[in-house]
């Protein structure tokens, strides 16, 4: 497998995982995609975060074997109230099929122990 320099590595994305694991552990209150590029300090667009956290739920069912689960709590229009419920993605939808605006509130994720 060919590296480059500039993007990193296997062993880049397993850290940037882990540390999306931490931070979500230790927070209580549900992050969005930039709280968690925010408060871990990774250099990655919130796109590339949400991208991230399909792994992270992988990661977590070997890791942990099924004791925690991520939470995605959907996304909400901010003017109509139209909530984005059953989203295959963990992303903000691009607009609202009820009003036609953009103006989406992202989702936010929060890991629970069972």
């Amino acid at each position: 497998m060919r590296r480059f320099p500039d993007r990193g590595g296997d062993e880049d994305e397993s850290t940037a995982r882990k540390r999306i694991i931490e931070l979500l552990l230790g927070d209580e209150s549900p992050l969005t995609a930039e709280d968690i590029t925010l408060k871990s300090c990774l250099r990655t667009a919130a796109d590339e975060v949400c991208e991230r956290l399909k792994h992270v739920v992988k990661t977590l069912r070997r890791t942990y074997r099924g004791s925690h689960i991520l939470i995605t709590i959907p996304p909400v229009h901010g003017v109509c109230g139209h909530v984005f419920m059953g989203l295959r993605e963990p992303g903000k939808p691009s607009g609202c099929p009820k009003c036609k605006s953009d103006r989406v509130d992202p989702p936010a994720f929060k890991m629970v122990c069972r």
